[in-house]
């Protein structure tokens, strides 16, 4: 009669006990992994005209505009330990939306960047390829190059996500 009496008492510590370790061990593993989610209004203009780009769109018909999009490069969330990185673009004209991972460089005069990848119409996400120089040491963000407005059609970019895990 004993041994039924602390049966139940006993059975719930040891099941509490084990949700709370797999709890506890599931946060662990989750604060390994991190994610960012901006919008284009971090983006800012580095070429083109300055009222073209409004929200991440190009409102010119003149040329194109070129956006600098900061990326977050920190303890928590270090560049060099992106695995995806995604930019939302909507493609509204004939040409393409360029995009690339660049830097400034920490300790050189100058900004390098990798490899572009291009839009196809309509919406959809951009993965730039990896790129040798964005590491620890330089100060990474993405370059946008979109194309001209053609008649009432504009491309923008409506953001960019990133996520990785250390």
């Amino acid at each position: 009669m004993i041994v039924s009496k602390w049966k139940l008492p006993l059975l719930t510590f040891a099941s509490s006990a084990t949700l709370a370790g797999l709890l506890a061990y599931a946060n662990v593993a989750r604060a390994a992994y991190f994610f960012e989610h901006r919008d284009a209004s971090y983006c800012t203009l580095t070429a083109g005209s300055t009222t073209a780009n409004q929200y991440g769109c190009n409102t010119s018909t003149a040329g194109s505009i070129i956006l600098a999009c900061p990326v977050s490069d920190n303890t928590s969330l270090p560049k060099a330990s992106y695995q995806t990185f995604n930019a939302r673009v909507e493609d509204r004209t004939t040409s393409t939306i360029l995009l690339s991972r660049c830097v400034n460089f920490f300790s050189a005069t100058g900004v390098s960047c990798g490899g572009q990848v291009s839009s196809a119409d309509g919406i959809g996400y951009l993965n730039p390829p990896t790129f040798a120089n964005w590491n620890t040491v330089n100060y990474g963000f993405i370059q946008v190059t979109i194309p001209p407005k053609v008649g009432a059609s504009q491309s923008c970019i409506k953001g960019y996500t990133a996520d990785g895990g250390l």
